[in-house]
C-alpha cells in the first residue's frame, strides 16, 4: 500500500473531504479536463452541476404545461365569438380614430 492508500485507508471518515480537495487541486492544475465527481469541470462550468440542471428542466417542464393549457384555450375558443370579438375591436378602433379606418 503506497501513501497515499495508507492516508485515505485511516480516513475513511473524511472521504467527502479528501475527494472534494483531490478534485479542487485538479482544477487548479487542468480545468478543462478535472474530473469532478462524475462530469468534466468544463462541464460543470457551461451548463451547470446536477441540481441546476434539474431546476432548469423543472423551469421548462412548467412553461410547457402553461404553453398547452393555452393552445388548449386557443383551440376550444368559440369561433363565432372570436369574429364577434373582432369586429367589436374595429368598432373600438374606428370610434377611438374617428371613423377614419
Amino acid at each position: 500500500m503506497d501513501k497515499v492508500q495508507e492516508f485515505i485507508s485511516k480516513n475513511q471518515h473524511q472521504f467527502g473531504y479528501i475527494m472534494q480537495e483531490a478534485s479542487r487541486q485538479w482544477i487548479q492544475k487542468d480545468p478543462k479536463g478535472a474530473l469532478t465527481v462524475g462530469p468534466c469541470n468544463i462541464f460543470i462550468q457551461e451548463d451547470g452541476g446536477y441540481h441546476e440542471l434539474q431546476d432548469r428542466l423543472e423551469q421548462q417542464q412548467q412553461e410547457i404545461r402553461q404553453y398547452k393549457r393555452a393552445l388548449e384555450h386557443i383551440r376550444d375558443y368559440d369561433a363565432y365569438s372570436w369574429s364577434n370579438d373582432r369586429q367589436f375591436i374595429d368598432s373600438r378602433i374606428k370610434e377611438a380614430l374617428g371613423n377614419k379606418r
